[in-house]
């Protein structure tokens, strides 16, 4: 006769982030108490334990109702002369619940078991499914939850599970990340400071209008250690594409569970975790300066968390290989997260660089981790900075004219960055390295990122043109690379490149290229494209959203003026003036495209033309070979940092640092570092002048060979029509193109509505438009002029009266009998060649060719 089995379950009691709880039980059987176990002797029954859980909101109560949650099949037998019990289960068998699992990535309790191998035959151990137990999702306001555990042979039950072992299980934290990094940095920076050293570095940082005792008020409490990290809220998403932001009405730090999850096993993911957590306490020390330890309120101008995280990583703390900065508790598993410190330094830029110090994105209280004005007369000959003169009304301001300037500067200048010029600096690289003493010390800039290289050169010319102020400066992520969308240009004939990913992909026939024939024009201007696809009415929506969000700052006006340069670019790279011209009876006026049937209408669409912006480019490299050529002669004098000396630096720097460091010695104080060496002086000196002498000339080469390649492969004056004209055919930029001046003043009718409803709408003015009406309001602009009578606002009503007067007026006969013609305005290309020509010394043409392999 054996006795009744009983089932044991004992608590394994561990600290989990400063709680006390039970993660780990250890699962066995006994023979006790008195009845016949239902079990046979050397027999294998069917068996099952049957998990039982009862939630309560105090200690145990004998009231509490227990509810089974889970279930583990398997067998049972008796030893036929001990009559101990043993339970059998498969090695990778798991248990059957009751409720399913939690929905998304929701987090759940687990509790680990440890089978007693004196009682379970075969047990699961390590990893194996049977030893994680789920439990059941906690109930509102539970605070401790027992589990009981029933044997059941043969369908009966062997005894109730009341009568067996009941596992208390304090309810600690489900989920949590506490991380003490961030505190600790600040506590140690404190700990080396002085009190005005602590001031005066947090001032920078978070302004002067906090006072100075509330700095020395943090420092003292730093010393104490009465800050305390704040706690970090995980969350399932927040507002936009923001994985972590700092809660001002909690103060708590927010984190999205994905981005925790995806730091366990990224290490990028991991670097940029603990970047966020760092700028997100930034967040937190500006909320505490201003209203803990002073009154001030508000918030700093600038994103100061990025401003906190990238001066306190640059201080020299990270010189380990990888370190933990996070423990993440999920599932009941406290899991470490390591941050690999090269990685990480990888990863400073991209989220505490300049970009990131002016972006301060909030939400309520939360937080979030052709340039010019022409070359000809005044009031003939317009670029983009004069047709924005247009916003003189709603911008008054100099300074902010500027700002929204820049924005379009920048779309002008990205189209500097093609995959020709790309590949001609990586083998440019490689001849300035012969001009060079010694060795590149590795692979260069010029091989390695050439993108990069162009930036900085064009980061030079912005500080120099603009101010040498954050807000001009020049950054990858600012000035991108050229896009057809940007430009409204046509995609046809762009390949994909693997040179950068930015770059545009092979346009489709049936997608980017199709012509709608309701819009009468094709999907590339204005359609909804599959990304990484984009239209140029969908560039431009994203940026004036962008600025609509970023507000009156000089982000805000930066993102306005990058909108701005698409909506112009609409008149002065489309056929828009000449279909319309036509409308108003000028029908020898050259459409540049067939008659198309689409949709059951006949038309002429409207289009733009193609090539890819290296006709920009090449402009461009001749506004640098320029600027080297007032500079590439001068003599080493002391404190001059001309731009031209300045770009000249930065390409010895990338290929021989130890030289550029001499350098900039000598420049500093010419005589005394002559005197001291006189043979390095000279070596630095000449190497100087060669390499600016080189820029010039390499410059101009790029120039040349990018023009040559457009005569090339433009069909300039060709009988045949299409519907992807060439954009030397169709662009209006230039003052030699008989429509010029139509086009930017049609252009200026547009900008003026739009910066009206963008200032407006900014100081929340009456009659404010809301975000979808200016969109729509500047997209309305991306029209056929057949549909003009369609969509009749007053911008559209002004424009066509612009095209109705020069239509009219005599004195434009001449522009519109060349405007007839398909002789297309060369004359700036013409003009990019014969300058070319002149810096590259009149090298014959094939020979440069061979040269740079084209």
């Amino acid at each position: 006769m054996s006795r009744k089995i009983r089932v044991q379950l004992e608590p394994r009691l561990e600290d989990v982030l400063g709680f006390r709880t039970v993660l780990k039980a250890r699962l066995g059987l006994l023979n006790r108490g008195l009845g016949t176990s239902a079990g046979g002797l050397d027999q294998n029954k069917p068996a099952e334990l049957v998990f039982h859980a009862a939630f309560l909101d105090q200690g145990r109560k004998p009231e509490r109702t227990f509810e089974q949650f889970a279930t583990l099949s398997g067998s049972v037998t008796l030893d036929e002369k001990t009559a101990r019990p043993f339970f059998r289960c498969e090695p990778d068998a798991d248990f059957v619940y009751d409720a399913p699992p939690p929905s998304g990535d929701k987090p759940f309790r687990k509790l680990f078991l440890q089978y007693d191998t004196a009682s379970f035959l075969d047990a699961p151990e390590g990893d194996a499914p049977a030893t994680k137990l789920r439990l059941p999702e906690d109930p509102e306001g539970a605070r401790f939850l027992e589990i009981g555990v029933e044997l059941r042979i043969g369908g009966a039950d062997e005894g109730a599970h009341e009568k067996n072992d009941v596992l208390d299980v304090p309810l600690g934290p489900i989920e949590a990340l506490t991380s003490t990094v961030p505190i600790d940095q600040l506590r140690g920076l404190a700990r080396i400071m002085s009190a005005p050293h602590f001031s005066a570095w947090m001032m920078l940082i978070y302004g002067q209008d906090i006072p100075d005792r509330a700095y020395r008020s943090l420092h003292r409490a730093l010393l104490s250690e009465a800050v305390e990290m704040p706690p970090i809220e995980i969350v399932t998403s927040l507002d936009g594409d923001n994985v972590a932001g700092y809660d001002q009405s909690s103060k708590h730090i927010k984190v999205k569970r994905q981005f925790i999850k995806n730091a366990e096993e990224d290490p990028e993911e991991a670097a940029l975790l603990m970047a966020a957590l760092i700028e997100e306490f930034g967040h937190y020390v500006d909320d505490d300066l201003r209203n803990r330890w002073s009154k001030v309120g508000g918030d700093a101008d600038l994103d100061e968390g990025a401003l906190f995280g990238y001066s306190l990583c640059n201080l020299g703390w990270d010189i380990r290989s990888e370190a933990p900065f996070a423990t993440y508790l999920r599932d009941a598993e406290q899991v470490p997260l390591r941050v690999e410190w090269p990685i990480f330094k990888a990863a400073l830029d991209k989220t505490f660089g300049p970009e990131e110090q002016r972006a301060d994105d909030m939400k309520d209280a939360i937080e979030f981790f052709g340039a010019g004005r022409g070359h000809g007369k005044p009031g003939t000959s317009f670029a983009h900075q004069s047709i924005e003169d247009a916003l003189k009304n709603s911008f008054p301001s100099d300074e902010h004219r500027e700002q929204i300037y820049f924005g379009n500067w920048l779309r002008d200048y990205s189209q500097a960055i093609t995959p020709n010029t790309l590949l001609l600096l990586k083998l440019a690289g490689a001849v300035i390295d012969k001009g060079l003493p010694g060795t590149s010390p590795g692979p260069t800039r010029f091989e390695s990122d050439p993108r990069g290289v162009i930036t900085e050169l064009l980061d030079l010319y912005a500080r120099a043109k603009f101010k040498d102020v954050p807000e001009f400066r020049v950054t990858k992520a600012r000035l991108g690379v050229y896009r057809s969308c940007e430009h409204i240009d046509n995609p046809h004939g762009l390949t994909t490149s693997p040179l950068d990913p930015d770059f545009d992909r092979t346009p489709s026939e049936t997608v980017e290229l199709k012509i709608d024939g309701t819009l009468q024009m094709p999907a590339y201007l204005r359609g909804r494209l599959p990304r990484p696809a984009m239209s140029a009415a969908e560039y431009m929506r994203g940026e004036l959203s962008a600025a609509l969000a970023a507000g009156p700052t000089p982000e805000g006006r930066r993102r306005l003026g990058q909108g701005l340069h698409t909506l112009e670019d609409f008149f002065s790279h489309t056929n828009f003036c000449e279909l319309f011209l036509r409308k108003f009876g000028k029908t020898t006026v050259e459409p540049w495209v067939p008659s198309v049937t689409r949709d059951g209408r006949t038309f002429l669409p409207l289009v733009s033309g193609k090539f890819g912006g290296d006709d920009t480019a090449a402009s461009i490299f001749l506004a640098i070979a320029e600027i080297l050529e007032a500079d590439k002669d001068k003599k080493c004098e002391a404190g001059i940092r001309s731009i031209g000396v300045k770009m000249a630096i930065m390409v010895i720097r990338d290929l021989r640092p130890h030289i550029a460091k001499q350098l900039d010695a000598a420049l500093t104080n010419v005589e005394e570092f002559k005197q001291a060496h006189p043979i390095i002086f000279n070596l630095i000196c000449n190497s100087l002048g060669v390499v600016m002498r080189f820029l010039h000339w390499l410059c101009g080469v790029i120039a040349r060979l990018l023009a040559n390649q457009i005569d090339e492969a433009q069909t300039l004056t060709g009988p045949g029509r299409t519907v992807n004209p060439t954009h030397t055919q169709i662009a209006k930029d230039h003052d030699d193109h008989p429509l010029h001046a139509l086009a930017a003043r049609c252009a200026m009718v547009a900008v003026k509505d739009v910066g009206e409803m963008m200032i407006t709408a900014w100081s929340k003015a009456p009659g404010a438009k809301s975000e979808a009406e200016i969109l729509d309001g500047a997209e309305r602009y991306f029209v056929h002029p057949d549909r003009m009578t369609a969509v009749q606002t007053p911008g559209l009503i002004a424009i066509s009266q612009e095209v109705e007067r020069f239509a009219r007026d005599p004195a434009n006969a001449a522009a519109i009998q060349k405007a007839s013609t398909r002789t297309p305005a060369k004359d700036h290309l013409d003009e990019v060649m014969k300058k070319a020509e002149e810096i590259t010394k009149s090298i014959p043409i094939e020979r440069l060719k061979g040269m740079f392999g084209f």
